[in-house]
């Protein structure tokens, strides 16, 4: 039967095949990439394509390796390298169009295609219906070739020892009368809308190679999947009404030492689209399922084999020679291989969780293998590689021993999500192409003694036939005699001759009719060579109008190559779409069938709920009367937090009123306090003055950049005019010290007219709450100067703060802005201070606005006064009570 394995190019087991056991070169296995587009709910990409052959990936954020410290982005080298805008006949161009010319050159190949789920390996392996994949196009190049010289149906059998054998056209004819072809009915297309939809676009192209004229040839397919290490046919008859289970096939070797599967069905076909019929049936025997990242996730590895036979025609070119030692074999067996998952990604559960493992398992073991072999070519190493470790590698263990071509197509998403497995995929890719196998050398295929040509020889031969003129039944005419017999019988002298007479007269009318035959054969033949003559230059003529027709044709095949190749970017989005329609109608599907689920759940619930209305009917007459007595409370609660709240408003007011009444009260306490503290300075000032009379003051010569307080400094601040900015929202303070200036406008909102006023000073008054709750006001003071434009504008020169702290909960600290002994007996008070601080250093204790500016005891308590301004150096001068 089919082997799917690898099969050696030496197909022809006779004598006119000389077989060499020696190896040839070393053929690199080729490994290709193919980066898929990303989808429109999908924004970030870790691919990029630097060049044909150069792919670079680099780890997101979210990644392990990034987490890790694996930040670096890499670069990996393939054969080619295939972006997102890539079409389907640009890969097949590349990567399966030599294998299909080996194919005719008998010569093996073996094509997979690898990558994590959902990366676009079935869709690189069988395409779409209106864009069609690598196989189908292999198909279609393969029948192309081959068209006229197809065997008839039954010719070649396949013998179930991996071979084929050959039997007569008549008892073909004979077989192919009782074969009854197998049609994929009309529900089964139902069921199928890719095929039953199907629009396919065929291709039109031949090999480049020659095609041998003088052999006939017949097309064989056959489809296996491995699903958890066990091979099952696809195309297998089973019954309709069958309840067993498929059963998997096993495997054998061959007299040649090949691998094949036992029993597996093998189909012949005879165009693309029987082909087709194969492949869909068994597509829907074939294991899928749903999971997190694919809704059709393959759960086996799939297998199609083409198997492509042939052999010589007879000496005539009529029939096969029926000889089995001259039947020549070769495949090309293309691996959609599963996708490698995580389950923590994937999500999978029993027997989804098994499949899986089973994927990773055979990956894994074809990765050993690869590596293994790799290792013995490098090192020099003669390890055993574990080819049975895994029937996918025990399967094709003889293309890697050198039987064929090998070539992968890695299939790469570029979903960030999808880094952490993507690198395992690049690094196994890496490992393949340092794989070098050793092909052996094809056999030598020795001449098989018959006329070259034959097969159109004898075309030619019927075509005369049928056009040569009929003569009269009792002559014999030449157009009946085949051309290899045309000549005169042997003249027999013996039968004219007695024994006793010579029969003279009898001699004599014989050798008269030989010499009117031969006059006859000779017209006959001027005839025929006239014809002859005459079909060959019309044979020429058409061929130079056909080769006129070709050149036409091949020109608008040009033309349509560069309408295809422009097309394929609006394919790309045409194919973006239908993708967006199939995961809409899966997705509908699936809501039906969750639809359908719920039904059944809903009527299973209907009698419980049921059940729970009547309880709940109890439950609400119940719940009726909680309601009532529950009204009655929430009146009962209005009605309490009516009186609570008429309560607290009285609280309140009260509160307001005594608040009034104690800060009048304190503030006619801190005026008397503060009358007796002056009293009490005087009358000090006094008492030192009689018990120290004055001495001569030693004052300190000042130099020009001292710059000493004077009175009549302080007489010109207070007469200057004030522009006093008093927003509306500013509170009156409970401080005792507060602004007072005599010549002062007060606003609220500042227009350009308030500065044309004759007024040189401006002041802004700001409150603000402070982390502990407390109202700070600070003044803004500047200078109003007159612009260039014939504006105002104000330079601000220093800020006063006021603001109010309790001395208990100081505990008695001293103020930095007021003097010890005033707060030692304001501390006995428990009465709040007031702070005056000025931006720019201004005397401590002393507010520049104050009421009492003009009358201060600073000489009484300092020796040494210290008075700035904005734009000088501090001035120092030394204080006595003469000085005042």
């Amino acid at each position: 039967m089919s082997q799917l394995g690898n099969l050696q190019t030496r197909r022809r087991v006779s004598p006119q095949t000389s077989e060499m056991d020696q190896e040839g070169p070393a053929d690199p296995v080729e490994v290709y990439c193919r980066v898929r587009p990303l989808n429109e709910d999908e924004d970030e990409s870790c691919c990029k394509v630097l060049s044909d052959q150069i792919l670079q990936i680099t780890p997101p954020d979210t990644s392990l390796a990034f987490r890790t410290g694996h930040r670096n982005a890499t670069q990996h080298t393939f054969q080619y390298v295939f972006n997102e805008a890539t079409g389907q006949r640009e890969v097949f161009d590349r990567v399966s169009m030599p294998l299909v010319r080996d194919l005719f050159c008998s010569k093996n190949g073996l094509l997979f295609t690898y990558g994590i789920t959902n990366s676009g390996k079935t869709y690189t392996m069988s395409g779409e219906p209106d864009n069609a994949g690598i196989l189908p196009r292999c198909l279609d190049i393969i029948f192309n070739s081959i068209a006229e010289l197809q065997a008839p149906r039954f010719v070649f059998k396949p013998d179930k020892t991996n071979g084929f054998e050959v039997q007569s056209e008549g008892d073909a004819r004979v077989e192919a009368g009782k074969f009854k072809p197998k049609k994929i009915s009309a529900k089964a297309r139902s069921e199928m809308p890719e095929y039953s939809d199907i629009l396919r676009l065929p291709e039109v192209r031949k090999v480049d190679c020659t095609v041998d004229e003088d052999c006939s040839y017949s097309v064989f397919v056959s489809y296996v999947e491995i699903y958890n290490n066990y091979v099952f046919d696809l195309l297998e008859d089973i019954p309709a009404d069958s309840k067993k289970p498929p059963q998997s096939k096993g495997m054998r070797e061959d007299a040649r030492r090949q691998m094949y599967i036992s029993g597996v069905t093998e189909v012949e076909v005879k165009s693309t689209e029987e082909a087709y019929e194969a492949l869909w049936r068994g597509q829907r025997r074939r294991r899928v399922g749903h999971t997190q990242l694919n809704h059709e996730s393959s759960r086996s590895h799939s297998i199609f084999t083409i198997r492509l036979v042939s052999a010589p025609l007879d000496s005539s070119g009529e029939e096969v020679v029926q000889d089995k030692g001259r039947v020549v074999m070769t495949q090309l067996s293309l691996v959609d291989l599963a996708g490698s998952e995580r389950a923590t990604r994937t999500g999978n559960q029993g027997n989804r969780l098994r499949e899986a493992n089973n994927i990773n398992a055979n990956l894994m073991v074809l990765r050993t293998c690869m590596e293994t072999l790799r290792d013995n070519q490098g090192n020099a190493a003669n390890k055993i590689v574990p080819y049975r470790d895994a029937k996918l590698t025990h399967l094709f263990k003889n293309y890697f021993d050198g039987d064929g071509k090998v070539k992968m197509v890695v299939c790469v998403s570029p979903r960030s999500e999808d880094y952490d497995e993507t690198i395992h995929v690049m690094r196994f890719a890496e490992v393949t192409q340092e794989v070098q196998i050793q092909v052996e050398k094809q056999p030598t295929k020795l001449p098989v003694g018959y006329t070259p040509g034959r097969r159109r020889a004898n075309l030619l031969y019927k075509a005369a036939l049928k056009g040569g003129r009929q003569e009269d039944c009792d002559e014999p005419t030449s157009s009946a005699v085949h051309p290899y017999h045309l000549a005169l019988p042997l003249l027999c002298v013996d039968k004219f001759l007695g024994s006793d007479s010579l029969n003279y007269t009898e001699f004599r009318v014989h050798l008269e009719d030989r010499a009117e035959t031969r006059q006859r054969l000779l017209e006959e033949s001027k005839r025929k060579e006239t014809e002859v003559r005459s079909m060959i230059v019309s044979m020429s003529a058409d061929n130079d109008a056909l080769k006129a027709r070709v050149a036409a044709l091949e020109s608008q095949l040009r033309k349509q190559d560069r309408l295809a190749k422009d097309n394929q970017d609006l394919g790309v989005l045409v194919k973006r779409k239908d993708q967006e329609l199939q995961h809409s109608a899966q997705h509908r599907d699936k809501l039906q069938k969750s639809l359908s689920s719920k039904t059944a759940e809903a009527l299973h619930l209907q009698l419980q709920v049921d059940t729970v209305m009547k309880k709940n009917a109890n439950l609400e007459r119940a719940l009726d009367a909680f309601r009532s007595d529950h009204c009655d409370l929430e009146k009962e609660m209005v009605q309490s937090k009516e009186i609570a709240r008429k309560e607290q408003k009285e609280k309140e007011k009260i509160k307001k009123t005594m608040k009034g009444f104690v800060h009048s009260e304190k503030e006619k306490f801190e005026k008397l306090a503060k009358e007796k503290r002056t009293q009490d300075q005087k009358l000090q000032q006094v008492m030192r003055m009689v018990q120290h009379p004055p001495t001569a003051p030693d004052r300190t010569p000042l130099t020009e950049t001292d710059n000493l307080p004077t009175h009549g400094g302080r007489k010109r601040s207070i007469s200057e005019n004030w522009l006093n900015h008093r927003p509306t929202t500013t509170l009156e303070g409970a401080t005792v010290l507060q602004p007072n200036i005599k010549k002062k406008k007060t606003i609220t909102t500042p227009k350009p007219k308030h500065f044309k006023d004759k007024h040189s000073k401006y002041m802004l008054t700001h409150q603000e709450l402070d982390v502990k709750g407390r109202t700070k006001t600070k003044l803004f003071k500047g200078d109003i100067l007159e612009s260039r434009g014939g504006g105002h504008s104000v330079r601000f020169t220093n800020i006063e703060s006021l603001d109010t702290q309790s001395m208990s909960s100081e505990n008695g600290q001293n103020n930095p802005t007021t003097s010890s002994r005033r707060s030692a007996r304001l501390a006995k008070k428990s009465s709040p201070t007031l702070s005056v601080s000025s931006s720019m250093g201004s005397l401590s204790g002393v507010s520049s606005l104050s009421e009492e500016a003009e009358h201060t005891d600073v000489e009484t308590r300092c020796a040494v006064g210290i008075m700035g301004k904005p734009g000088a150096p501090p001035g120092y001068c030394h204080m006595t009570t003469t000085d005042l």
